[in-house]
């Protein structure tokens, strides 16, 4: 089986057939088994430089393994995002920028939300 990435489709392919998957990042698809024997040098990696990976089960991605900052982090702007009243002054403020007002940073002040 032989797993390439394009773009932001993932591609598995094998003799029987091609099964695309959709990913939003690059990542390195490795085997079960493969993640299995090198699982501490993989860790090492993700430790050193900014790295994740898919790991896949008979050619079906099943778990993304990455940096606990970055997970941390992953997880804290999904629960901004949740946060209906937050996630609408966002977007105000995007639309706003995108068309023209802005705020010097020097007259800014902090507001609790």
């Amino acid at each position: 089986m032989t797993t390439t990435i394009a773009g932001d489709i993932l591609v598995q392919q094998n003799a029987q057939k091609n099964v695309h998957y959709s990913v939003k990042d690059m990542l390195e698809a490795i085997s079960i088994t493969e993640a299995r024997e090198k699982f501490l040098p993989l860790l090492s990696k993700i430790e050193s430089e900014p790295y994740r990976f898919m790991v896949t089960k008979y050619g079906k991605p099943v778990a993304v393994v990455m940096d606990y900052a970055e997970y941390s982090r992953m997880v804290e702007t999904l629960k901004l995002l949740e946060d209906r009243q937050w996630a609408h002054r966002v977007d105000q403020g995007l639309n706003q920028a995108r068309g023209g007002v802005m705020l010097e940073v020097n007259g800014a002040k902090r507001s609790h939300v």
